[in-house]
């Protein structure tokens, strides 16, 4: 335990095969709780914090840098004056089910490496963003965690590559009325899928569900789940809306069409093209046919992208004789190929 210290709770320096157990506690120190840095061109190799507490402290809650490798697990971090946890020059370390809140700015905040991993835990009522990876980050992975109540952002991506995936966040920004969004990713290539993204409860909300400003990002943003804006107080297409620059793509696209097959002979094939905007060859794409009364036995028809925006169904006469199929109603289902 290291508590009423003027400057940090507990230092480590240059060392090998450091663990902080659950059994330490940093509160109301002058500095940092935790602060493992090594000097100079030096590394801390081996780093593993696990259940530690660090409170109330007058600086960092925890303080990592060049530790690469760090495993960070079980963490609480409470109502310290700056970041929660502040990770540094530490590539290839991994936070996971951390219980980061009511800190004074940031709640978990990564900067400077590569393949940083933020992996469940919760990041509540910070005052400034949730989760942070800045513009110095590659590589890295925000992934089941829940964001909520923050001042700021739930989540914001500055790193290129980051991988934003079944993230819970709500209930964001609820100071700030529509200058935050739920998720806000400003990296190029970066992946963000099977989140939820909600709204709070007043009229102060986030501006956005989720917010791609990069143009790289393109048919990046997959199967999210957003509240849809039903509360009062706000304007319908405002949070619950996804703002990327045009780049957004759905899962999956659904479409209908009424299709007249022209005649065919035996072991021959009719074709009939659809225009169905973002679609790209590679698509995987499903026809729903209509019943057998309207299309004869033997008529076996399928669907593939012939080029951008544009489905072929293509129709193959596996009868014995000639069959001209009359004019029916197709519905076509288009699953996306993810760029990952």
């Amino acid at each position: 335990m290291a508590y009423d210290n003027d400057e940090h709770g507990l230092i480590h320096e240059d060392a090998v095969d450091v663990t902080i157990d659950g059994d330490f506690e940093a509160f109301g120190n002058g500095g940092s709780g935790i602060h493992c840095l090594a000097n100079d061109e030096e590394s801390i190799v081996g780093l593993k914090i696990r259940g530690a507490k660090t409170r109330d402290n007058g600086g960092l809650g925890t303080y990592i840098a060049n530790a690469p490798n760090a495993r960070i697990s079980d963490l609480t971090s409470e109502g310290n004056t700056l970041q929660g946890l502040f990770v540094e020059h530490s590539s290839g370390t991994v936070a996971s089910d951390c219980l980061i809140v009511g800190n004074g700015a940031h709640g978990a905040y990564f900067h400077e490496g590569t393949n940083y991993t933020m992996l469940g835990g919760t990041t509540e009522g910070n005052t400034g963003c949730g989760v942070v990876m800045t513009s110095t980050v590659s590589l890295g992975r925000v992934a089941a965690v829940t964001a909520a109540l923050n001042g700021e952002h739930g989540l914001r991506i500055d790193g290129n590559g980051i991988q934003v995936v079944k993230n819970i966040v709500h209930s964001n920004s609820q100071a700030n009325t529509n200058t935050y969004d739920g998720i806000q990713v400003n990296g190029g290539g970066c992946f963000v899928d099977e989140n939820t993204v909600r709204r709070g409860a007043t009229t102060a909300v986030q501006r956005y569900g989720i917010r791609m400003s990069a143009t790289s990002n393109q048919r990046n943003i997959l199967g999210n789940c957003n509240s849809v804006v039903s509360e009062a107080g706000v304007t319908a297409g405002t949070f619950g809306s996804i703002s990327d620059n045009g780049n957004y793509s759905a899962r999956t696209i659904t479409a209908t069409v009424t299709a007249a097959f022209s005649h065919m002979d035996s072991g021959r094939y009719s074709d009939w093209n659809v225009a169905i905007a973002g679609t790209e060859v590679g698509d995987v794409v499903t026809v729903g046919a209509p019943n057998d009364a309207t299309l004869p036995d033997g008529c076996i028809v399928f669907g593939f992208v012939l080029a951008a925006g544009t489905v072929r169904l293509r129709c193959v006469n596996a009868r014995a004789t000639g069959i001209a199929p009359p004019s029916a109603t197709y519905r076509i289902t288009v699953i996306r190929a993810p760029l990952w």
